[in-house]
């Protein structure tokens, strides 16, 4: 009986010890796409000369979806200048 009852307890502790590195992991996967967001930023400065937009050779515009469900995006283009 001691027996029994000594492995229905470890159980219990294995499925408490699996719920909560579940959690866990959920906790650091959230926190780690807002850290990445964060980083990257919600927006960019591009110069433009002469109608032509200013990048060098290796760089270029792009947009990254830090989010884990499709969601209605909407694109602001400010322009200062002359």
């Amino acid at each position: 009986l001691f027996e029994k009852m000594n492995q229905l307890v470890v159980q219990s502790q294995i499925r408490s010890l699996a719920l909560a590195l579940g959690l866990i992991f959920v906790l650091l996967w959230i926190a780690l796409r807002r850290l990445r967001a964060a980083l990257v930023g919600p927006y960019v400065i591009v110069p433009f000369v002469e109608g032509q937009l200013t990048l060098g050779t290796w760089q270029q515009v792009v947009f990254l979806e830090f989010d884990n469900r499709p969601r209605q995006r909407r694109i602001v283009l400010q322009i200062m200048g002359e």
